[in-house]
């Protein structure tokens, strides 16, 4: 399933699952999947992801082969929608406070390097801990 993380942590994956025969056309056999799930017995990690199972659009049940015919496929679409609140209060928030302090450095006067470098060194130095 590829998995796209341009847009991380605010991510939504989507990986469809389709299963079929191509030995045999629509006329021959046709897939039909009743029942969708999955059984979570014990969770040893904290999951990243909200996981939605769904059922197949109508247009990915059918493998169109052009000439050869069409087929059927049974399968289930699975969306993972990745917990945002955990990056946003370990990251972003941090780094926004240290932004907003760092902008205290203007407010010293110019003349007075050495005060201006240990606020910036210190908040940089912080930063890059993160």
């Amino acid at each position: 399933c590829p998995m796209l993380f341009d847009s991380f942590p605010l991510d939504t994956q989507s990986c469809k699952f389709q299963v079929g025969s191509y030995s045999y056309d629509l006329a021959r056999m046709v897939f039909d999947v009743s029942t969708l799930g999955y059984i979570q017995k014990n969770q040893s990690i904290v999951m990243d992801y909200k996981i939605n199972i769904n059922n197949l659009l109508e247009k990915d049940k059918v493998f169109d082969a052009g000439a050869l015919g069409n087929y059927s496929l049974a399968g289930f679409e699975m969306t993972l929608e990745r917990h945002m609140l955990s990056y946003i209060i370990t990251y972003y928030l941090p780094s926004g406070l240290f932004v907003v302090v760092s902008w205290i450095s203007f407010l010293i006067p110019p003349d007075i390097v050495p005060g201006r470098m240990a606020l910036l060194i210190t908040i940089f130095l912080v930063l890059i801990n993160i």
